[in-house]
């Protein structure tokens, strides 16, 4: 292949033909060049229109040079082009000066050509480059992963963990039984081996295998695809199965199951209704009614029984915010060095190793009545713009595949107007606050509604919290090494009974985004005038970790020795 001119040979060729002094070789190289670089075509052009504006050329000089000219007789010998004409001299004058005019004008096309070559104009000198990063769309994340028992997966892109949120993806199952709840509310259990795609929150294909499927009142119709038919469920609880031949069988235990066949699938009866305590096989060639069989499906997956100490060993991080510590030097109850899982005691900054200001209030408890331990009494009471940092043994991870959850007690302990700043949060922050700004945040806005916060993005919800009520916070942190990572929290208060199990309706969701920070402090914050106290404080790596209140049991060690100066 002939390598491209530079943009000053470029030039030069045009000026050659421009001139009628353009030899065989160099009108070949010119043909090719337009021919085969779009930059050299636009130049070209550029060339042209200078020659027009001068009204250097006649209409027979423009067609003759004109770029389909040029370049459609590309196979023709040179001297079987066209030439214009013989005309009468022009004056002298005249012409030097349209010369010398041309020539300046060539110059600034030439300096032109230079410039955008190096991509650079006199308005815009030379910078170094600067990378501009396009902010992306995450893609949608439509499940998550509630149980997996014994399980073993096939593939590269198979879940890891429980409370993994999940992308649309082909899953391969080889054994156990792994439960699935889309985002639309519908469950999926599944048993293997079973071959499975989630398609979207409100659809799947079974390839192989088998499932059951638990219908949401709420969700739109659940569209699960097999090689034979498309299964909707109404108001369902139904299993199915596929075969290696693709054959189907339906098995509905609640409500009912519309049946759509696909094309070519016994034509004569492709759209029918199975109803509770039937079952049908759905053949390529016919379809046939057959028992319900019930227990042959695994309809639900129980919690899995815990050895002795298992979830401590799922805590992160825990406070209880007692007087673990006895009397401080101000003869107050010392409560900056309990709990466990933490480097050092609570500070007062981020980079300030004073003690935290607030105070415990040692008989206080804002645990609900049915969880109380008077072991762990204590409360931290803390306002007035007042803060308490604590550095985390195990970081909060968002740059690999990994699940958080965070747990503690809330309650908004002072009534102030309404005009006055007055939230308060637990959040957790870098070592670089508050310079790059990032942060996890869970707490109360000073409107009294639950709030949410990732980095830049906050979200409220209503309705609005009461004052000197205790609440329960629980928030979740999916983090994801190649997908986006997400947010949730869940408030409870004492009339709440569902705190058992992951709930299916969160109070606040935050939108899925790309983050790799690593999150190693955690801070108690209080703005403006307000007045919170704040109690048992959990991160741990499971849900039964952060809401079982039988764990941990005092007493506690002390936190490790702070080694920041």
């Amino acid at each position: 292949m002939e390598p491209s001119k530079s943009p000053n040979e470029i030039y030069e060729l045009f000026d050659a033909l421009y001139s009628k002094e353009i030899s065989a070789e160099k009108h070949r190289q010119l043909q090719h060049q337009l021919k085969n670089d779009p930059q050299a075509r636009e130049a070209y052009y550029d060339y042209l229109d200078i020659l027009q504006g001068l009204g250097d050329l006649s209409q027979e000089e423009q067609d003759i040079i004109s770029f389909g000219e040029v370049v459609g007789k590309i196979d023709e010998p040179i001297n079987s082009i066209s030439t214009p004409p013989e005309t009468p001299s022009k004056k002298t004058s005249h012409a030097i000066l349209k010369y010398v005019t041309i020539i300046a004008a060539s110059g600034i096309l030439a300096l032109g050509i230079e410039w955008w070559a190096l991509g650079r104009t006199p308005w815009n000198p030379p910078i170094s480059k600067q990378v501009v990063v396009v902010p992306q769309q995450p893609p949608a994340l439509v499940a998550t992963l509630v149980r997996a028992r014994d399980c073993q997966w096939a593939g590269e892109l198979q879940p890891k963990f429980e409370g993994q949120r999940l992308l649309t993806r082909e899953l391969s199952l080889e054994q156990g039984v792994a439960e699935f709840r889309f985002d639309s509310g519908v469950r999926l259990i599944i048993e293997g081996p079973t071959k499975l795609s989630i398609d979207s929150s409100n659809s799947a294909t079974l390839k192989l295998g088998r499932v059951v499927l638990h219908g949401h009142e709420l969700a739109e119709e659940f569209e699960l695809s097999t090689p034979r038919a498309n299964l909707y469920d109404i108001g369902t609880e139904y299993g199915a199965s596929v075969n290696k031949n693709g054959d189907v069988e339906v098995h509905v235990f609640q409500g009912a199951v519309r049946i759509q066949q696909k094309e070519g699938e016994s034509p004569a009866n492709d759209r029918f209704i199975i109803e509770a305590g039937a079952a049908k096989q759905i053949g390529q060639a016919s379809n046939t009614d057959i028992p319900v069989r019930p227990d042959s499906f695994k309809r639900e997956t129980h919690d899995q029984a815990r050895k002795k100490g298992f979830v401590k060993d799922e805590l992160i991080a825990y406070e209880s915010f007692n007087a673990t510590g006895g009397l401080g030097s101000n003869k107050k109850p010392e409560w900056r060095n309990g709990g466990m899982g933490w480097n050092g005691n609570w500070r007062v900054g981020v980079d300030r190793n004073f003690p935290a200001q607030g105070s415990v209030l040692p008989k206080k408890s804002l645990e609900f009545p049915r969880f109380k331990n008077d072991a762990r009494n204590g409360a931290l009471k803390i306002g007035l713009n007042r803060s308490a940092w604590r550095s985390l043994q195990k970081p909060i991870r968002l740059d690999t595949d990994a699940i958080y959850y965070l747990s503690f007690y809330i309650n908004k302990s002072k009534q102030l107007d309404a005009s006055e700043t007055q939230y308060g949060s637990i959040s957790f922050r870098t070592l670089n606050w508050p310079e790059d700004g990032r942060k996890l945040l869970f707490g109360m806005t000073s409107s009294k509604y639950p709030s949410l916060i990732h980095n830049s993005e906050s979200y409220h919800v209503s309705p609005s919290l009461r004052i000197h009520k205790n609440y329960f916070y629980v928030g979740k942190i999916v983090a994801s090494k190649n997908t986006p990572d997400q947010m949730f929290l869940r408030v409870y208060s004492k009339e709440d009974s569902d705190y058992k199990q992951e709930p299916l309706v969160w109070t606040c969701v935050s939108k899925p985004t790309f983050d790799n920070s690593v999150f190693d402090q955690v801070l108690v914050y209080v703005g403006g005038k307000g007045e919170y106290l704040f109690d048992e404080l959990r991160i741990g790596h499971t849900w039964n970790s952060v809401t079982n209140f039988e764990h941990p049991q005092p007493p506690l060690k002390k936190a490790a020795k702070n080694t920041r100066d």
